[in-house]
């Protein structure tokens, strides 16, 4: 499952992929470290397996139509017995129709519950920009912010920076876990009088700012080995080595203004496509926010 999370097979490009050589010729299709490609031969490597078969998943009764996927069998060790093909074929055929029926029905049902969750979230939001926008002083917008994000994702904490004088500085880091406040104290204190520079996209925070793009390290365990900048390296150590890290710029009218950091330390936090576009409209709001509390506060300093 961790392996293949996130992992897409596009049908119109990737054809030295085991699943979409057996998608168009509606076969059984296998790959070992002898015969396989070199990109076949790496992606064994990779997963630590010795072989993999395809097999198309299509309906016997008329060969016309296009398979509905793929069965794929991973044999970690040894080889795949041949005859265990001949099961496979026919159990798919008996499974075929009812497997293609669920679909259909899974897809009405997750397409219903996608638009009520759509419609409430909606709402939500709605009242939560009305809310955020009344307050003026930036530790309310933070805590109201987090305390929204806590509420619908399992993070342990959020680091906020804002673009001052071309730099980045770190404005707060809020703990969304009893268990894990120590760790968001040390990092605040860690990032005291340290802001990123902003002439290097090394560094996520500073990557991201400068891109205007969204990070996400599904699992970040698998990338402390490649290079990194010290600060992104302690605060790596500070955290203990995180599972999940997102980093998103803060926007305002498109333009960053900052970025945010949300990492989990407890597990691995699985973030949707939609989600990454929720997390998006979100940072363009507390944009919006701190905005009107930095608007506020100078009306009222010149009054």
């Amino acid at each position: 499952e961790e392996t293949y999370y996130r992992y897409k097979v596009p049908l119109a490009h990737d054809s030295l992929n085991v699943s979409v050589k057996a998608f168009h010729s509606r076969g059984i299709v296998q790959c070992d470290a002898k015969n396989g490609s070199v990109v076949e031969k790496q992606l064994l490597t990779l997963w630590k397996l010795n072989e993999i078969t395809a097999i198309a998943i299509l309906d016997d009764d008329d060969f016309s139509q296009l398979p509905i996927g793929t069965f794929l069998l991973l044999q970690e060790h040894g080889h795949i017995d041949e005859q265990i093909f001949f099961v496979l074929e026919q159990l798919i055929s008996v499974f075929y129709k009812p497997l293609r029926n669920a679909m259909e029905y899974a897809f009405l049902k997750e397409h219903r519950e996608r638009y009520e969750a759509a419609t409430a979230q909606h709402s939500r939001l709605l009242e939560f920009i009305v809310e955020m926008n009344n307050l003026t002083a930036p530790e309310k917008i933070y805590e109201m912010f987090s305390s929204e994000v806590f509420r619908l994702f399992p993070f342990s904490g959020i680091g906020f920076f804002l673009l001052e004088n071309d730099l980045l500085i770190n404005k707060k880091v809020i703990s969304g876990d009893p268990l894990f406040d120590d760790v968001a104290a040390k990092w605040e204190k860690y990032l005291i009088n340290k802001p990123y520079v902003l002439d290097t996209t090394d560094g996520g925070v500073s990557h991201t700012f400068i891109r205007n793009k969204t990070l996400i390290f599904d699992d970040v365990q698998t990338i402390i080995s490649l290079p990194m900048s010290e600060k992104d390296r302690q605060t790596l150590k500070i955290m203990k080595t995180p599972r999940t890290m997102l980093i998103t710029p803060i926007r305002y009218q498109n333009k960053p203004m900052g970025v945010i950091v949300f990492y989990s330390l407890a597990g691995i936090v699985k973030i949707s496509d939609a989600e990454t576009h929720l997390f998006g409209n979100l940072s363009s709001f507390l944009g919006a926010a701190i905005t009107n509390g930095k608007n506020f506060a100078s009306k009222d300093t010149s009054s």
